[in-house]
């Protein structure tokens, strides 16, 4: 009961706040409970880092608000939900359900600090697999800076783990975990993610409508938007953190 007012409250001030939508702030609320209930206090510090880390660090470095939309509920459950099934497996199973929560965490944030840190690189984005130039915001696309960010991200939550008690080797798994799934998260985005074709400025997009009009499939898997990208790539992250914990915590 104490972990559902926690994290209740919490996603409650996310949604007053604007950094959440309506349906978000309840998936948000379901995904505390979870790491408040499974893990205590340390699932808490790590989820916390996770939302209010990436939340200020696009509020900094886009202060006009062009990228800081509010999260909708699949985009929370897409990067949050693999993380609360780790969680609930913590008390049973830990040597399960921490490598699972600590590769899902440490692969969005990752993949949060490259996306806002990648929006200030000078050079030109370049597509993961395939290395030829492609435009400013193109899923797949890639630079040294944002890679660079996404690290340091995935280390900030390795750092937290280890302040919570996670063994180093766990902390460091959870490192390359997170840079691994980022790097998934860039290859599927630019082979496999669903891309639109704006029929007005011609702009390319992930998104079904722009420019207050339909757009039309141009690549990918059609239902294969962001948020599933995002989804597949946490799970990534969880697979490599796994194998890495039984390597040096086993």
């Amino acid at each position: 009961m104490l972990a559902a007012a926690v994290a209740g409250g919490a996603a409650l001030a996310a949604a007053f706040a604007g950094w959440l939508r309506p349906g978000a702030a309840v998936a948000a609320a379901m995904i505390g409970w979870a790491h408040l209930a499974g893990v205590g206090w340390a699932g808490g510090a790590l989820l916390a880092t996770l939302v209010i880390s990436g939340s200020a660090l696009t509020r900094y470095l886009d202060p006009d608000g062009r990228s800081a939309a509010r999260r909708g509920a699949g985009q929370v459950l897409a990067n949050g939900g693999v993380a609360a099934v780790g969680a609930l497996l913590i008390p049973r199973w830990p040597d399960i359900g921490w490598p699972i929560l600590l590769g899902a965490l440490a692969t969005a944030q990752a993949d949060t600090w490259s996306t806002e840190i990648g929006r200030l690189s000078p050079s030109q984005p370049r597509d993961l697999l395939t290395q030829r130039p492609v435009p400013a915001g193109t899923s797949g696309g890639v630079t040294a800076r944002g890679t660079i960010g996404g690290a340091v991200g995935a280390l900030v939550i390795g750092l937290v783990a280890l302040i919570t008690g996670v063994p180093p080797g766990g902390a460091a798994a959870a490192v390359m975990a997170g840079v691994a799934g980022m790097l998934a998260d860039s290859a599927l985005g630019g082979s496999l993610q669903t891309r639109y074709l704006c029929s007005v400025c011609q702009q390319p997009t992930e998104a079904s409508q722009h420019c207050a009009q339909p757009t039309r499939r141009v690549s990918g898997f059609p239902g294969l938007g962001n948020s599933a990208v995002n989804a597949v790539s946490t799970a990534c992250g969880s697979a490599v953190a796994w194998l890495a914990w039984g390597w040096w915590c086993c």
